[in-house]
């Protein structure tokens, strides 16, 4: 996996975790990729607001934020969505890309907030390795009314790929590597269910009411593309949803 540079100095700030690599670095500017760190909502709050109030959610603070807001079954589900596990080029082994043995990475590495920060890997189906292409990471945003959530595998809801992803792409689908690397195997009717269940009740976006101008301080906005310029001239009265530049897979 490689992460964004805003990332990683945040992580790095927060829980003196480094999830730099010694043999790349992300290449995909800063104005290509969402808004960071993305507001959450939940579907259950909607008069709320924004409840991660502007800050990064991670181990350190997921618990004084949400505590009094969710039930102990979805903070436990928050808690696991933020602790983190060893993957392929993070882990304690010699056969790492970090410069020293690290905890390993969490699934908001990756889906920031419940979103996206433009985090990639290379796809683990396809062989041999100069044909494996790069994987943006996907949003998490609207899976609360989404029966599929699948790409190239056979795994079609969120639920599958919270079981699975680490026991694939986390180990670029060598079962044996994770084995070695301390691969972590989440039980379906409790973890699974608990992680997919806090992500089905948060949002990462805002209800129609509101406007894409508010923002919290210290967030950073990616400046407006010309579609957005063109729908903002043509609909000024409506509100902006956020859009994505598509990114082309290297």
């Amino acid at each position: 996996m490689l992460f964004p540079k805003f990332h990683i100095d945040e992580i790095k700030k927060q829980e003196g975790r480094d999830l730099t690599r010694f043999d790349l670095d992300f290449d995909l500017p800063d104005h290509f990729l969402a808004e960071f760190p993305a507001p959450i909502y939940l579907t259950t709050r909607p008069d709320l607001g924004d409840v991660s109030k502007g800050k990064l959610i991670t181990i350190d603070n997921y618990y004084e934020t949400f505590n009094g807001l969710l039930n102990p079954k979805q903070i436990e589900g928050l808690r696991l969505l933020v602790t983190p596990f060893a993957q392929q080029q993070f882990n304690q082994t010699e056969d790492r890309r970090s410069e020293r043995p690290s905890r390993g990475v969490t699934c908001f590495d990756c889906h920031a907030n419940g979103h996206t920060n433009g985090a990639a890997h290379l796809v683990g189906d396809i062989r041999p390795q100069e044909f494996r292409h790069r994987i943006e990471t996907p949003s998490l945003r609207g899976v609360n009314i989404q029966r599929l959530f699948g790409s190239q595998r056979a795994l079609k809801t969120v639920e599958d790929f919270t079981e699975f992803e680490q026991r694939a792409a986390y180990f670029d689908g060598d079962p044996v590597i994770a084995t070695k690397k301390g691969v972590n195997v989440l039980d379906r009717g409790s973890q699974v269910h608990d992680m997919a269940e806090f992500r089905k009740y948060s949002t990462s976006r805002r209800r129609r009411s509101s406007t894409c101008s508010a923002t919290s301080t210290g967030r950073r906005r990616r400046p407006p593309n010309c579609a957005e310029r063109r729908c903002s001239s043509a609909k000024a009265s409506a509100p902006c949803a956020i859009r994505r530049r598509t990114i082309p897979i290297i």
